[in-house]
C-alpha cells in the first residue's frame, strides 16, 4: 500500500514538472516509469540522446547554394525562393512563455509550509497565464463632482446615525475598511 501511494504520489509530482518542459523531452519523460527517483535511473542519459538527436537533425540540413542579400530576403521568401525552396531556413520564435508568477520569488516567505523538500519541488514551477493579459490604460481613481461628494458624506453620516454601520477599530496587520456593519440586536449583522 505504501509502495501504491509513493507511485501516485511521484506521478503528481512529474504532472507539476512536466508542463514547462520542451515537448521532444517531455515524451521521453512521460514515456518512462517512475523508479526510486523522480524519472527513473537512467532519465539523465536519456534526455542527453534526445538533445544530441536534436543537435544532429539541424547539422545534417542541406545547405543553401545562393546567398541572398538582406534587402532581397523578403522578396525571395515571399516567392519561395528558386525552385521552391526558402531562401533562409524559417525563424524560430522564442517567446518566452508569460507567467503570473514564480514561486522561485516567494519561497522565503511561504506562509503556507516551511517543509524545505516541498519547496524545492515547486522551485522554479511558473503559474502560466490562459492568455496574455491586456491593459490599455492603467487604473485610475474616479474624480467625484462636489455635489456627487456631498450626497455620500451626507448618506453615510445617515446610516452612522441610524447605526446600520460602526466605526472599526484598527488593528495592526488588518487592512479593512473604517466602516463596518454593525450588530442587529439579535446578533446578525445588517
Amino acid at each position: 500500500m505504501l509502495a501504491n501511494l509513493f507511485h501516485e504520489i511521484t506521478i503528481i509530482r512529474r504532472m507539476l514538472i512536466t508542463p514547462s518542459l520542451n515537448k521532444d523531452i517531455k515524451n521521453i519523460i512521460d514515456k518512462s516509469d517512475p523508479s526510486e527517483r523522480l524519472f527513473g535511473a537512467d532519465m539523465g542519459d536519456k534526455i542527453k540522446a534526445a538533445k544530441a538527436l536534436e543537435m544532429g537533425r539541424w547539422q545534417w540540413q542541406e545547405p543553401l547554394d545562393f546567398y541572398c542579400r538582406e534587402t532581397d530576403i523578403a522578396r525571395f521568401v515571399n516567392r519561395g525562393g528558386r525552385n521552391n525552396r526558402w531562401a533562409i531556413p524559417p525563424r524560430k520564435h522564442t517567446t518566452r512563455d508569460a507567467g503570473d508568477g514564480s514561486f522561485r520569488k516567494c519561497l522565503q516567505k511561504c506562509k503556507i509550509t516551511k517543509n524545505q523538500v516541498l519547496l524545492s519541488w515547486i522551485k522554479e514551477y511558473t503559474l502560466p497565464f490562459d492568455s496574455e493579459p491586456l491593459q490599455i490604460s492603467g487604473a485610475s481613481n474616479r474624480k467625484f463632482s462636489v455635489g456627487e461628494s456631498s450626497v455620500m458624506s451626507e448618506s453615510i453620516g445617515n446610516l452612522l446615525r441610524i447605526g446600520a454601520f460602526a466605526p472599526c477599530k484598527p488593528l495592526p496587520g488588518r487592512f479593512i475598511s473604517g466602516i463596518f456593519l454593525a450588530d442587529k440586536p439579535n446578533g446578525q449583522k445588517i
